[in-house]
C-alpha cells in the first residue's frame, strides 16, 4: 500500500472543514454589527453552506462511477471556493472504505474525524476549540474505546453528550462550560466515525460512495435545520433562550439512550425466549 495514502486522506479531511472554521469565530462580530438581525439568521450564516454541500455529495458519488476518485479530489480542490467541499467531503471516507478494513478501517475513521477537527482549531474561538480538543483526543483513541465498550459505545457516547448539554443549560461557570463543550467534542469524535463504519459494514462495498453521500447529506440537513428547529421548539414552549435549547437537546439525547437500552434489553429477552 502506498505510504502516502494515509496522510493524503487525512489532508483531505482537514481541508473540508476550513470554510466553517473561518466563519464561526466571526459570528459574534457579525451579530454586533447587525444588532437588529434575528439571532437565528446569524446562526444560519454558519449552517447555510451545509445546504449547498448536500447536492454536491451526490454529484461526487455519481462521478466516482465515471472517473477516478483522485481526479474528483483534484477537481474539488481546484474549485474549492465554489463547491469543492461538496465534491471532496465524502471521498475521504469512501477512500478509507476502499482501502482499509476491520480494525484498521475504524482507526482511519478516527484519524479522519480527529484531523477534521484539527483543520479548524487555529481559527476557532476558545469554546469551539475545546470542542475540537475533545473530538481530536477521542478520535485518535477510537479503536481502543471500541474494544472496551463494544456494542455500548453509542449509548455511552450519547449519554455523556446528553449530560454535557444539560450541563451547558445550567452552568454559569466558564470552566464548566469549557468542560461540557470538550465532552461534546469528545462524543462527536466517537459518534460520526462509528455511524460511518456501521453503515459501511451493512452494504455492498460497491455502494459505499452512495451510502456515504446519503449519510453526509443527512448530517448537513441536520446542521442547516438545527437553528430553525430548535428556535421553533423554544418559541413554541415559551422559552426562547439558548439555555432551553441546550436542555432540550440534552433531554432528547438521554431519552434516545433509554430507548436504545430498552431495545437492547427486549432484544435479549426475545433471544433468550427463542432459545428456550
Amino acid at each position: 500500500m502506498n505510504r502516502m495514502l494515509k496522510p493524503t486522506i487525512i489532508s483531505i479531511a482537514m481541508a473540508t472543514v476550513m470554510a466553517g472554521a473561518a466563519i464561526s469565530p466571526a459570528l459574534g462580530l457579525i451579530a454586533a454589527n447587525f444588532p437588529d438581525a434575528d439571532p437565528v439568521l446569524i446562526k444560519l450564516i454558519l449552517t447555510a453552506p451545509s445546504l449547498i454541500i448536500i447536492p454536491f455529495t451526490f454529484v461526487s458519488s455519481y462521478l466516482t462511477t465515471k472517473i477516478p476518485k483522485r481526479s474528483i479530489v483534484m477537481i474539488g480542490l481546484a474549485i474549492y471556493v465554489i463547491a469543492g467541499v461538496g465534491l471532496v467531503m465524502p471521498l475521504a471516507i469512501t477512500l478509507i472504505s476502499d482501502n482499509f478494513h476491520g480494525r484498521e478501517q475504524v482507526k482511519m475513521m478516527g484519524f479522519n474525524s480527529a484531523f477534521s477537527n484539527l483543520g479548524g482549531s487555529e481559527m476557532a474561538s476558545t469554546v469551539i476549540s475545546f470542542t475540537t480538543v475533545g473530538g481530536m483526543i477521542i478520535s485518535l483513541t477510537l479503536i481502543r474505546l471500541q474494544d472496551t465498550l463494544k456494542s455500548f459505545i453509542m449509548p455511552v457516547s450519547l449519554l455523556v453528550m446528553g449530560i454535557a448539554f444539560v450541563g451547558l443549560s445550567m452552568s454559569h461557570s466558564i470552566p464548566v462550560i469549557l468542560a461540557c463543550t470538550c465532552m461534546i467534542g469528545l462524543d462527536q469524535g466517537i459518534v460520526f466515525p462509528v455511524i460511518n463504519v456501521k453503515a459501511l459494514s451493512l452494504v455492498n462495498p460497491l455502494q459505499s460512495d452512495r451510502v456515504i453521500a446519503a449519510i453526509s447529506s443527512l448530517i448537513y440537513v441536520g446542521q442547516f435545520s438545527s437553528p430553525l428547529v430548535l428556535d421553533f421548539i423554544a418559541r413554541l414552549a415559551g422559552y426562547p433562550t439558548i439555555r432551553f435549547q441546550y436542555s432540550f437537546i440534552g433531554i432528547a439525547l438521554l431519552t434516545a439512550v433509554c430507548l436504545m437500552l430498552l431495545y437492547w434489553f427486549f432484544g435479549k429477552v426475545r433471544t433468550s425466549s427463542n432459545e428456550v
